[in-house]
Order: C-alpha cells, then sequence, then structure tokens
C-alpha cells in the first residue's frame, strides 16, 4: 500500500505518509504497534509536522478521517472492495424502489426487509474499516 497525494489543500510529509502506510499495512492483530504508530501520527499532527501547507493541525485531524479510510479501503483485496461496491450500489437501488441485478443474474427486490439487511451489510464494513483505522 502506498499513500497517494491527492488535489487537496495540502500535502502530506514524506514521514506522514510512511506513517500512514505502516497503521494500513499493520494486521489488525497487531494493535499494540499499530498503537506505537498513531501515538507518534498524532504527535506529528499537533506539532504541525504531518502536513506542508496547513498552518495549524490541531483540531483538522477529523475532517482527514475519508483519506485515511479510502488509502484502507484500497488496500483491501480486490474481492473485498468489490463486495463493499456492490452492497452499496444494491442499497442506493432498491431504497429508490428499483430492483438490482446481479451479475449472477438474481434479481433483489425493494422490499422493507432487503433495504434493511443491505443496510446492515453496509454499515459492517463501515465499520470494519473504521476497526482497521487508528486503534486508540
Amino acid at each position: 500500500m502506498e499513500v497517494i497525494d491527492t488535489n487537496s489543500s495540502f500535502s502530506w510529509t514524506q514521514q506522514a505518509k510512511e506513517l500512514i502506510d505502516q497503521l494500513v499495512d499493520l494486521h489488525e492483530a497487531q494493535r499494540k504497534d499499530k498503537y506505537a504508530i498513531f501515538s507518534r501520527f498524532y504527535e506529528l499532527w499537533e506539532n504541525n509536522g504531518l502536513v506542508l501547507t496547513v498552518g495549524k493541525a490541531k483540531g483538522h485531524y477529523t475532517s482527514h478521517r475519508s483519506y485515511n479510510k479510502y488509502s484502507i479501503f484500497l488496500s483491501l483485496s480486490n474481492a473485498d472492495q468489490d463486495r463493499m461496491n456492490e452492497g452499496v450500489a444494491i442499497l442506493t437501488s432498491i431504497k429508490c424502489g428499483e430492483p438490482y441485478e446481479t451479475p449472477e443474474c438474481k434479481v433483489i427486490t425493494a422490499s422493507e426487509k432487503e433495504i434493511q439487511r443491505f443496510k446492515n451489510a453496509v454499515h459492517s464494513n463501515k465499520v470494519n474499516i473504521n476497526n482497521l483505522q487508528f486503534c486508540h
């Protein structure tokens, strides 16, 4: 996994990119290591050592969580990414009252039961990515 620069108003320092890469690459079982890296990452954040163009970083960390989550998402296998994306697509379709046809030609109807099932699946996927994110 490698951190990709985006066209935002800041850019990560090399040290910050390396810390994010280390956090994303750690297996969930390595929480102790993840906590140590997160602590260093947060220390850099507070001392303006993460970004090159933002003057005061304190308080801005939460707004960049989506970047971190997307980096984690990209580190997942293609099959997991496809499964998560399809869950969102199914939920979007059936919430609008439209049935969804899978690539295997299975039709998912827009019933309350199916909407709740896919809401739960999409929520579970988001929770799993959050859990892979930084452990406090």
